[in-house]
């Protein structure tokens, strides 16, 4: 089965917060009970706003081929 959702950023929190929040990139078609996505956990020295706002598509990332 192939997933159609795309890449979304996601939050852990702990419901007494004695442990800082970690984040991680998920599928937006996950559901609870639901197989076949996946995700990418994130190290703490990622700039969790710049990886936001480039899955909000607010950037664009550009490449050049090297010859």
């Amino acid at each position: 089965m192939q997933c159609t959702g795309n890449p979304v950023l996601k939050c852990l929190r702990r419901h007494d917060e004695t442990i800082p929040p970690t984040y991680f990139i998920g599928c937006a078609g996950w559901k609870p009970n639901e197989k076949f996505h996946r995700f990418i956990s994130l190290k703490e020295n990622i700039d969790i706003d710049l990886l936001r706002q480039l899955l909000d598509g607010l950037y664009e990332v550009r490449y050049k081929l090297l010859n």
